[in-house]
This record gives structure tokens, C-alpha cells and sequence, in this order.
């Protein structure tokens, strides 16, 4: 792994742990984490920042469980690629899934989301045959992932050569998953033949992908609080 401790790439005062951990079991109830096996589980390269009173973690992880095939153990991957954890003093009762189209070359790769009440309509351009959104509230879905938000999950997914992320979010709690089957931020090995500028390179772009997905998961977590401050306005309205 490269040591990046010292390197100010976020905005804030930000900790790199190389082997750090964060919980699991609060993001069981986001609905996107698929089932594994906690002795599996595999963590590496966190980091911890703080945006205003947001709570932000972002961790490498390997999730697998253990199977029976052909009545003989063995262990499968079920996720492997980066988690990003936002925390928010504003807390809502309801549950909203963004669950990412993949193409059918990426379906083993992908869980079946637990569909909540409602499937919400989307009617930005570019984005219906890209995303499917469940949700408990279709108001708070539309307001959370508003047009901006979708353009900007539209041309984040234009970078990647993967697969799309994943969001959930609940209570106080945004949940961005994006896998990644190759290690991230991974150490190359120099040589002299190693182009120190591509390696370069590929190091800034990963971590500019951790700010763009940051910024996006702000961006949510500004709207939730902007619609709940029109329904306490309109609370108010209503008692007078």
C-alpha cells in the first residue's frame, strides 16, 4: 500500500490508518450490504474526515461468505472495492435505495436490493436506464437525488471501468458502495522499466474518485436536510 498519512488531498483534518476498521453491523439495515461472513471480512486503508458535522469514513474492504458446493466448503467474495460512510446529525425515518443498472456481464457480481415501498419514477435524461431508486417516501427520494446529483452519479459512472455505486440511506447514515475487484491504492512494483508518471497518475485519479464520491454523498445529505426543513416550515404553516 502507498503510505498517503502525510498527503492533504481532503479538505479538513483527515486520518489514514493502513490497517483500520470500521463497524459493519449499523450498515446491515441500509439493505446493500450483502450477506457475508464476519470472519472473512477484510478492511485496509481507511480514512477518517470531517465535513462540517459530517462524519465521513471511507475504508477498503473484502466481503465473503462461506457456501456448500457440491457438499464441500468454500468461501466466495461478495464485495470487494471501497465503502463510504457518511454520518449525519439530521436523522430521517425513512429509506432510500439507489440501485445501479449493471450490465448483464456484471450481474454475478451484484446482489438483488431488497425493494422497499415504492419504485420512484426518474425522469432525468440519461439516468432512467442507468439507475432504479426504491424508496419508503417518493417526496424525499426525489428531493435527495435531485437532477444534480443524478448528472453528477452520471458523469462520476463515466469514469469508471467497473461498475456503477451503489447508495443507500437511512437514519442518520448515507452508504456508498463501489466495487472494485483490483486492490486500491495499491503499491506498484518499481522498476526500471515502471513509468513513475502513469503510476502517478493512476494514484491521483483514485483518490480524486474518493472526493468525487464524497462530494456527491455531501451533496445528498444537503438536500435531506433542505427537505426537512421545508417540512418543518410547512409544519409550522399548518399549526398557525
Amino acid at each position: 500500500m502507498l503510505n498517503i498519512r502525510r498527503l492533504g488531498f481532503f479538505s479538513g483534518a483527515t486520518t489514514y490508518q493502513r490497517y483500520g476498521f470500521i463497524s459493519l453491523e449499523p450498515l446491515i439495515t441500509s439493505k446493500i450490504i450483502p450477506q457475508h461472513d464476519e470472519k472473512y471480512t477484510q478492511q485496509e486503508d481507511i480514512f477518517l474526515t470531517q465535513l462540517g458535522d459530517i462524519n465521513v469514513s471511507i475504508v477498503e474492504c473484502s466481503l465473503a461468505k462461506l457456501r456448500y458446493v457440491n457438499n464441500k466448503q468454500q468461501v466466495s467474495k461478495v464485495f470487494s472495492g471501497l465503502i463510504v460512510e457518511l454520518v449525519s446529525p439530521t436523522r430521517i425515518n425513512q429509506q432510500v435505495i439507489l440501485h445501479a443498472r449493471w450490465s448483464k456481464l456484471m450481474n454475478w457480481l451484484q446482489q438483488t436490493p431488497m425493494p422497499l415501498n415504492q419504485k420512484v419514477d426518474i425522469s432525468v435524461p440519461g439516468c432512467e436506464e442507468k439507475y432504479a431508486i426504491y424508496a419508503t417516501n417518493q417526496t424525499l427520494a426525489k428531493q435527495v437525488f435531485s437532477q444534480e446529483v443524478l448528472q453528477q452519479l452520471a458523469e462520476f459512472d463515466n469514469q469508471l471501468d467497473v461498475a456503477q455505486p451503489e447508495i443507500s440511506l437511512f437514519h442518520n447514515r448515507l452508504l456508498i458502495l463501489l466495487h472494485r475487484p483490483e486492490n486500491f491504492l495499491g503499491a506498484p512494483s518499481l522498476s526500471q522499466n515502471t513509468n513513475k508518471n502513469q503510476v502517478l497518475n493512476s494514484f491521483l485519479q483514485q483518490v480524486e474518485m474518493m472526493n468525487q464520491l464524497i462530494k456527491i454523498g455531501e451533496q445528498i445529505l444537503k438536500n435531506v436536510q433542505s427537505e426537512k426543513s421545508i417540512m418543518h416550515d410547512c409544519g409550522n404553516l399548518n399549526s398557525k
